[in-house]
């Protein structure tokens, strides 16, 4: 009969857990500011229980690997300037639609992992029909 008493008790402190840690980061849920997304151990923030957000530096080219001029959005914020764009989001699949003069609009996703930053470029696909001129290197 002892066992079973043994038992009982671990299962209910199992069951306790996830009441007092939900996210079972090591942040108590009354400290933690996201309860359901665990903390990631980095030494940044590492005592307010969120996960920190990831500067993401996207590039954007034609078929040539030549810099385009482009606009889009990433997670909610706008993508404006020169061919390169620095956006900091927090992780997760983020989506990203983007638009050229003379390029397919493109649409894909950005899997954002919580860590270092990271950079991906995209290849643009031109119009049908649209020229696009590569200068040879002397």
């Amino acid at each position: 009969m002892m066992t079973l008493t043994l038992l009982a008790l671990g299962l209910a402190q199992a069951a306790d857990g996830p009441r007092l840690d939900r996210d079972r980061d090591g942040v108590a849920n009354r400290h933690d500011e996201c309860p359901t997304a665990a903390e990631d151990l980095d030494g940044y923030r590492d005592t307010d229980g969120c996960p920190d957000a990831t500067l993401v530096t996207l590039v954007f080219h034609d078929p040539h690997g030549l810099r385009t001029d482009a606009s889009g959005m990433l997670g909610g914020q706008a993508l404006t300037g020169p061919g390169e764009y620095q956006v900091t989001l927090m992780p997760g699949t983020h989506r990203l639609q983007v638009w050229a003069a003379g390029f397919e609009p493109f649409t894909g996703y950005v899997d954002v992992r919580d860590g270092d930053p990271m950079v991906r470029s995209v290849t643009l696909v031109p119009n049908r029909g649209t020229a696009v001129a590569v200068a040879a290197g002397r």
